[in-house]
């Protein structure tokens, strides 16, 4: 057996040393009683010492105080047969530096033989900066979702199968599905048809062709509710990766809503004028037409001649009607506070039929109610009635003859409430159906109605942050459709 050669020993433990010292985890040996025998240079900076300075020291002097004083006994326990809690595999640990800071560690620690001697090799890495790193990266995330759930636009993102991954808040609101509803399955089930048959088509076509229709461009597009209605949005979608995946973003805006708040600011400066033309009749009218009635009255009960008495009593009724149409305008135009609380909007329909029930019956008409449970709404109890009771007399203006007034209510999103009221009667046109929310627009015979009753309606629908609508076909009949946002829901949502 030949001996080994001195200088090739020599350059093989000098090539040694010299990578435990290019190191940049920190290496320390010890013996079996815990005395540091080896540190190479950046286990000296890690600690904050200098390599002399570590050399023949205690370990316990780079654990925290908390722990320092139980190594020894730790050790003996060991080497007598106990379980390592750490040789022999990698932990995180804290450490204490030559300053006494503490600072969080990964540590590996394996067991040799030196001769008889047991010596302990730990390789520690200090985890201060990817700690911190990982920190700032968390705390990163949370910003970005934190602006993701405030914009007021949706954001959908999906994979190249066209598989919903993440949805924020707004679109949770836009389409009616919770995150934990819609994630996890294609994008399709947010459009209507065609577009939902087509969508996965189009999605290989751009994949494998590059071909591009929607992606890169913004383009109004029609969407679909968890309750199947459809609207208009504007969708901008692009593209990006998270390594080699591929993944589609989608911004979202809700042109419905958008169109319905550009309608209510509309209505607001029309009702701001209104109020000023109102204020200055009820000034310059309202005072003479108390005086006419005053007149008009004592001639009722004091004229003798029949025909005359009925003139007078003709007078009376016309300046009376002049009277409640000032006052429905005062109340159309004066700004409303609202004292709202929570309620359950059910007990007020059923309260709002109630007041009807003689008048339905003697009318012949039969109410068919069906009533989903809902959340409360939070509402003015009496001006909301007030909107019931309107729609109620039209509907039964709308049936003379009698016929069906068909209430449902329900919840088709967590944020939303759904009341419809429906007759049987005779209909509406669709030109006058463009027209009755018009300020003195009405349908029914000269001197049966001022034309103010479904704009009053409206104003306190908006009031309440939702909306109301109209569907009718003559001869068939009309539904009237109010949106109110639930308890907890911002009227916002609404928009």
């Amino acid at each position: 057996m030949s001996r080994p050669d001195p200088a090739r020993e020599r350059a093989r433990l000098a090539r040694a040393e010299a990578v435990l010292e290019a190191a940049i985890d920190g290496i320390l040996t010890i013996d079996q009683r815990g005395t540091i025998e080896f540190a190479n240079a950046a286990a000296a900076r890690i600690f904050g010492y200098t390599v002399a300075d570590l050399t023949g020291q205690p370990i316990s002097i780079l654990m925290p105080e908390s722990v320092a004083g139980d190594h020894g006994d730790y050790l003996q326990a060991y080497l007598q047969g106990g379980k390592p809690d750490v040789i022999g595999r990698g932990r995180e640990l804290t450490a204490r530096r030559a300053d006494g800071t503490l600072f969080p560690i990964e540590i590996g620690v394996s067991e040799a033989l030196d001769g008889d001697r047991r010596i302990f090799t730990a390789m520690v890495r200090d985890l201060s900066d990817s700690r911190a790193a990982r920190q700032e990266i968390e705390q990163s995330h949370e910003r970005l979702r934190s602006i993701v759930e405030s914009v007021v636009d949706g954001i959908v993102t999906i994979d190249e199968r066209g598989t919903i991954e993440t949805i924020n808040g707004a679109t949770e609101r836009i389409f009616g599905y919770s995150a934990e509803e819609i994630v996890g399955r294609n994008v399709r089930e947010l459009m209507p048809s065609p577009f939902r048959e087509e969508h996965d088509r189009y999605l290989r076509r751009y994949i494998t062709t590059g071909e591009r229709r929607i992606i890169g461009f913004g383009r109004e597009v029609r969407g679909r509710r968890k309750d199947g209605s459809t609207f208009p949005l504007d969708l901008a979608v692009s593209e990006g990766f998270i390594g080699k995946r591929r993944v589609f973003t989608g911004i979202i805006r809700d042109l419905e809503g958008l169109r319905r708040a550009e309608e209510r600011a509309s209505r607001a400066e029309q009702l701001a004028a209104l109020s000023t033309i109102t204020a200055g009749i009820a000034h310059d009218v309202g005072t003479p037409m108390t005086t006419i009635l005053g007149y008009a009255e004592l001639m009722e009960k004091s004229v003798g001649d029949e025909k005359n008495r009925a003139r007078a009593r003709q007078i009376v009724e016309q300046v009376r009607r002049v009277t409640d149409l000032l006052s429905t305008l005062l109340n159309i135009a004066r700004p409303r506070s609202t004292e709202p609380e929570p309620m359950p909007i059910a007990d007020v329909i059923d309260h709002s039929l109630e007041f009807f029930r003689e008048k339905l019956k003697g009318r012949g008409v039969v109410v068919e109610r069906d009533f989903a449970d809902t959340d409360p709404v939070v509402a003015d109890r009496d001006r909301i009635e007030e909107v019931f009771l309107n729609l109620i007399v039209n509907a039964v203006d709308a049936m003379p003859k009698g016929g069906t007034l068909r209430v449902r209510l329900g919840q088709p999103s967590p944020t939303l409430i759904e009341i419809r009221i429906a007759d049987s009667g005779v209909g509406i046109t669709p030109e006058a159906l463009e027209r009755i929310f018009e300020p003195f627009y009405t349908t029914k015979e000269r001197g049966k109605g001022t034309g103010l009753g479904l704009l009053v309606s409206r104003r306190i629908v908006d009031d309440h942050g939702g909306t109301i609508s109209a569907e009718s076909e003559e001869g068939v009949g009309t539904e009237f459709t109010i949106r109110l946002p639930a308890a907890g829901a911002p009227a916002s949502e609404m928009d």
